[in-house]
């Protein structure tokens, strides 16, 4: 009976690329997903923040309202200067500003800004 020998060489070198390439992959995978997830939730802080913020713009709004039509009293952190009422609402990294025309009731300013921290450690490689 005669043996041969199978020679798998080639073959050896070839599953080993694949397989190392593979476990790149996978490890990429991971790390993007982990990346991911930490945007997500930074965007998800963001957006809550914003909707909280808006939501208390409005409710301040109301009061405003019901004190210019004479049924409550002006509501907390109101100022007022020149025919003018107005509040600053900050709720963490969201900043409302809100003006009314006390005369009309018009509204005259609403902006929601992100206010910006300068970030001081940076660690880039986590």
């Amino acid at each position: 009976m005669e043996h041969r020998r199978i020679r798998v060489g080639s073959i050896a070198v070839l599953f080993t690329v694949v397989v190392v390439c593979a476990a790149i992959f996978a490890v990429l995978t991971l790390v993007t997903a982990g990346s991911d997830l930490r945007t997500a939730r930074s965007y998800e802080q963001r957006v809550e923040a914003l909707y909280e913020c808006e939501n208390l713009g409005e409710r301040w709004l109301a009061q405003v309202s019901g004190y210019l039509e004479g049924r409550q009293e002006l509501p907390e952190n109101t100022w007022e200067s020149g025919g003018e009422l107005g509040t600053e609402i900050t709720l963490g990294p969201m900043q409302l500003t809100a003006r009314v025309d006390a005369a009309t009731g018009a509204l005259l300013e609403w902006s929601c800004t992100a206010l910006w921290e300068p970030e001081e450690d940076l660690d880039l490689w986590k």
